[in-house]
């Protein structure tokens, strides 16, 4: 909840502007299990399910071994959050830690988000929020946590697959909580319409880059099924 409060507030008071800055390398983007979503168009598998969420006012696709674990009263308050966790679908009940989170923060005003956001700009909206999210304590789960260690970035990036509202990203590091699991990659994205805002965040281990190759690539299957002027 500290989480959802705090990017509430950050999402009234960042000021926008429209000077572009120099893209970075994939260097920068530090190792190679670490995955940069590019500005490509992305179409979800067949097999891939559509969940319509917030009332209705969004949907996005979800891959099939993803299990909506939202609790039953989600619904009933202004901001809402939805967790899709991870579930083996071989039969061999391996774990793997692989997890969607989408925050929906409506009823306030925002800007629809279709011109170009400066990086220091991003970087100066994103970096309090990483720091929230790092800090440990009870989860969406329900499960307490310890506090995070951030390895690399927050690095920032924008896509316009998505237009005309553009996708506002930021990507990061961090140690994992399970041992022996290794450090866990994260993308946050932020889509604005005017009343309303979606962050999603979606997270797993780096070794296991290669089961979710596509899962940061949901958030390029949103949809406001309503656009506010």
């Amino acid at each position: 909840m500290k989480l959802l409060n705090l990017l509430f507030g950050m999402l009234v008071f960042v000021a926008f502007s429209c000077t572009k800055s120099k893209p970075m390398s994939d260097l920068e983007f530090y190792g190679n299990t670490f995955i940069k979503m590019s500005d490509e168009v992305f179409e979800a598998p067949d097999d891939w399910i559509r969940v319509v969420l917030g009332d209705g006012e969004f949907e996005i696709s979800i891959p099939p071994y993803m299990r909506n674990n939202s609790t039953d009263d989600v619904e009933e308050s202004t901001n809402q959050t939805y967790i899709f966790n991870y579930c083996d679908t071989t039969g061999r009940s391996k774990y793997h830690y692989g997890r969607i989170s989408v925050d929906f923060i409506r009823d306030q005003q925002f800007n629809l988000a279709t011109e170009y956001i400066p990086y220091k700009d991003q970087y100066d909206f994103w970096k309090p929020i990483v720091q929230q999210a790092l800090k440990g304590g009870k989860g969406p789960d329900g499960l307490w946590y310890p506090d995070g260690k951030l390895l690399n970035g927050p690095h920032c990036s924008v896509l316009y697959s998505n237009a005309p509202i553009y996708i506002y990203d930021t990507c990061y590091r961090r140690g994992g909580h399970t041992k022996g699991k290794g450090p866990v990659s994260v993308h946050m994205s932020l889509l604005m319409n005017k009343k309303e805002a979606v962050v999603i965040t979606v997270s797993y281990h780096d070794k296991d880059s290669v089961l979710f190759k596509d899962l940061f690539n949901v958030v390029k299957t949103f949809k406001w099924n309503q656009i506010y002027q």
